[in-house]
């Protein structure tokens, strides 16, 4: 599900929110082994939303947030990938006409460490046996964008 929403708006500015909801619930049929297992990899819930502000003359700015609940690391169900939440930020430029433009972003505000994905295994056995890949941490990032 996804809900893109104008909450405001005059003379050319706005505030905006976007937010997109994936909710995955896959699980095994009737296996002889693992009977009705939730699938690995992946989180039942995973939630990410952007409150933007957007100012008449091209200058924006945006926070955002990014939710993904527990997950199997297995197929066996015996180990799991911890949820997180992570806040990032970004304000930019964007000429009118869309020539060009320019955006400062800092992602991860709080350092979080996370899985920001699992390669499932078969049957871990309850014990972390390093599947996850590890989510970016705090970072600043700039960029220049040009149309010709």
């Amino acid at each position: 599900a996804a809900l893109d929403s104008t909450l405001w708006e005059r003379d050319g500015d706005r505030l905006s929110l976007r937010q997109a909801y994936p909710f995955s619930d896959f699980h095994s049929r009737d296996d002889a082994r693992w009977g009705g297992n939730t699938l690995p990899g992946l989180p039942r819930h995973y939630y990410q939303a952007q409150l933007r502000y957007d100012h008449r003359s091209g200058v924006y700015a945006t926070l955002d947030t990014e939710y993904a609940s527990r997950m199997w690391v297995d197929y066996a169900n015996s180990f799991e990938a911890d949820s997180h939440v992570i806040f990032g930020a970004r304000a930019g430029y964007e000429a009118p006409g869309g020539r060009w433009g320019g955006w400062l972003e800092l992602r991860n505000l709080t350092d979080r460490h996370y899985a920001a994905t699992v390669t499932p295994g078969y049957n871990d056995a309850g014990r972390d046996v390093a599947r996850s890949t590890p989510g970016d941490g705090s970072g600043v990032f700039a960029g220049v964008r040009l149309r010709f």
